[in-house]
């Protein structure tokens, strides 16, 4: 089977791309310069960008197709459409697993350049990388993420994403090529300053492991690190209900290996 070897980075500007190009351009909103000189725009989470033909420097931030109209770097330049989804940025790691006969690569997209608040990626792999390129599923809105792990629970497969600026949570994981992440059943996992995670099976049950490295409320990193156990539950929305197993007092845990 083929092996992707990739090299997670924090620092934006040398985090792998999947080949989507380094977007410069004015800094300008409407027809209003903010400024005259070139700016790079990170593409902030849910940020929409001037596209098309005749366009000098893509990437002009927009709401409306009359905003790129305006723009005197491309007068020909008539669509704002989303970021290009496929996009690698500020990641934290990457975590590599098979799941409805299929083959995925989850991105924990930590900092996008301005904000923790950005998307991490769940990428579809193919069976070899020689005849077909990775192919981008989902975008899930995460703040902080720092570690994607897979897991199964009652015969379901579930993903948790350890989350460094909120409570991590765990989704369903579907068979459903198109949004394998349902975010509209969240389970979530009260954490503090999550810095990654592990999982492991005992029976039918996860457990889910946490290293929490730092405790914004108490501005300390004298935290608890977490052990969740988490089982089907025919009446919890998201199918499954979590509890506390342990806590192991740890002062900023970074790691944790199963």
């Amino acid at each position: 089977s083929p092996v992707l070897l990739l090299n997670a980075s924090e620092e934006v500007l040398r985090a792998p791309r999947f080949g989507i190009r380094t977007v410069e351009s004015k800094c300008v909103y409407g027809s209003a310069s903010v400024d005259g000189s070139l700016c790079v725009q990170f593409g902030r989470y849910g940020q929409r960008t001037c596209e098309g033909r005749g366009q000098d420097s893509p990437g002009a931030i927009c709401t409306l197709a009359q905003d790129c109209g305006n723009f005197t770097v491309a007068p020909a330049s008539t669509e704002c459409v989303e970021l290009d989804r496929f996009r690698v940025g500020g990641a934290a790691s990457f975590t590599a697993f098979s799941a409805h006969g299929r083959s995925y690569l989850a991105v924990a997209n930590f900092w996008d350049g301005g904000s923790t608040e950005t998307a991490s990626p769940i990428i579809e792999m193919p069976p070899d990388l020689a005849l077909a390129p990775p192919t981008w599923r989902q975008g899930v809105h995460t703040r902080g993420a720092r570690r994607w792990r897979h897991f199964t629970v009652g015969g379901g497969d579930w993903v948790v994403v350890a989350s460094y600026r909120e409570n991590s949570v765990a989704y369903p994981f579907l068979d459903d090529p198109l949004n394998p992440v349902d975010v509209s059943r969240p389970l979530t996992l009260h954490t503090k300053g999550a810095a990654a995670a592990d999982v492991f099976q005992i029976g039918g049950d996860a457990y889910v492991a946490f290293a929490c490295f730092f405790d914004a409320e108490r501005l300390t990193r004298d935290t608890p690190s977490l052990l969740f156990r988490i089982s089907a539950s025919a009446v919890a929305p998201a199918g499954a209900a979590a509890r506390v197993e342990a806590e192991f007092p740890t002062s900023g845990a970074r790691d944790v290996t199963h």
